[in-house]
């Protein structure tokens, strides 16, 4: 793609990030090396600030249907 060079990452170690061909990833430069690492989706970034606070206490209950839900 244009001017961007590709990096070849063994299958092991792809798997064990859950990384498979055209990723994103993030690349940090550091004083010695650079760093990758996955990049975390929308949907882990919202999952991961669900809180006891802020989540549909009424869609994770055992109650039952209090409308026309089909579930």
């Amino acid at each position: 793609m244009g001017n961007n060079l590709g990096i070849r990452i063994p299958k092991y170690l792809a798997g064990k990030l859950h990384v498979s061909e055209g990723a994103l990833v993030n690349l940090k430069l550091t004083n010695n090396g650079l760093i990758i690492s996955t990049e975390e989706s929308e949907l882990d970034i919202l999952l991961n600030n669900i809180t006891d606070s802020n989540r549909h206490h009424e869609l994770l209950s055992n109650d039952k249907m209090k409308g026309n839900e089909t579930w």
